[in-house]
């Protein structure tokens, strides 16, 4: 019987859950920031920096304007759905 690996199965609950509040948000108003993420999954500004910055990086989002004027908005990983 095949099961995944305890951590294929944490990234995926992980990513479940993550892309599903980004894809509310990103249809209300078209992108997100890291004070955004923050409200919306009640984590810290580091954790929210590095979530981000992992989500950037796998293709679900993607990252315009730097420092307090950054904004994520879709990226090839959510198509246009959103």
């Amino acid at each position: 019987m095949y099961r995944p690996r305890p951590e294929i199965v944490e990234r995926t609950t992980w990513l479940e859950a993550r892309v599903q509040g980004i894809r509310m948000q990103l249809a209300g108003v078209g992108f997100i920031t890291n004070t955004t993420y923050r409200e919306l999954f009640g984590v810290g500004r580091e954790e929210a920096r590095r979530d981000l910055r992992r989500l950037v990086a796998e293709g679900f989002l993607v990252l315009e304007g730097e420092k307090r004027g950054a904004r994520y908005r879709p990226g090839p990983m959510l198509g246009s759905e959103v």
